[in-house]
């Protein structure tokens, strides 16, 4: 009886052992995997920021001499903030600060700018924030100032006097450069706001730059795939 219970555990244990070794080696695996794709996840990074760089670069030679960087942005927030004063004060309406301008390389739909968008009158989300592509206003940095920001401040002071209704037969973006949004501008001091409703720019540094970062990731992650092999 000794002996079947010595074979049972003997059994037992080396089917444990196994199971360890099975799971010690399926958790290496999976931490190895882990490993490889958070390499890879940082070359894309380091792709996209190369990328994003140099289209900044190249558009810094467009924008004001003498100014940084920050002195720049600094200059988009006071200018947006400054506008957003005048309207709510001239309307009666409380003084709100304006969340920091969100600058980045690509916008939704290719837009130059871009503002909180507040659909329903009874749910405003009382959080607005003005989006700006970096690279088109470094490049047009003067129609940015009088023309893009203007625009969306007039999108923000529009939400903040209670939003604006959307006719079933409108688009979202017709709604939203509406009767309010015209009238606002016009108190701004546009006399044609519709004219304003799309932005005239130059957009081919934005396919440039689109391009660019989609050689520079895939430049990347070939050399990643060469390196492993």
């Amino acid at each position: 009886m000794k002996w079947i219970n010595r074979i049972f555990v003997t059994t037992l244990a080396a089917s444990v052992l196994f199971s360890f070794a099975v799971c010690v080696k399926a958790v290496s695996d999976v931490q190895t995997s882990q490993e490889r794709l958070n390499e890879t996840l940082e070359l894309i990074d380091n792709a996209m920021e190369d990328a994003y760089d140099e289209a900044i670069r190249t558009a810094l030679v467009y924008a004001p001499d003498g100014l940084s960087i920050y002195q720049l942005r600094g200059s988009a927030q006071k200018e947006a903030q400054r506008l957003l004063d005048k309207i709510t004060d001239k309307r009666g309406l409380p003084r709100y600060e304006l969340n920091a301008i969100r600058f980045a390389g690509v916008l939704r739909d290719g837009a130059a700018g871009t503002a909180t968008n507040c659909k329903d009158p009874e749910g405003l989300r009382w959080s607005f924030t003005i989006s700006l592509n970096e690279i088109l206003f470094f490049r047009n940095y003067e129609d940015f100032i009088y023309i893009v920001i203007p625009h969306e401040v007039a999108h923000i002071v529009s939400c903040l006097s209670g939003g604006f209704d959307k006719k079933d037969d409108e688009t979202p973006s017709q709604a939203a450069h509406g009767e309010e949004w015209v009238q606002i501008m016009k108190e701004l001091g546009f006399v044609n706001p519709e004219k304003y409703i799309e932005h005239d720019l130059d957009m081919v540094p934005i396919e440039m730059y689109k391009r660019n970062l989609a050689n520079k990731v895939s430049e990347a992650l070939y050399r990643d795939e060469d390196d492993k092999e």
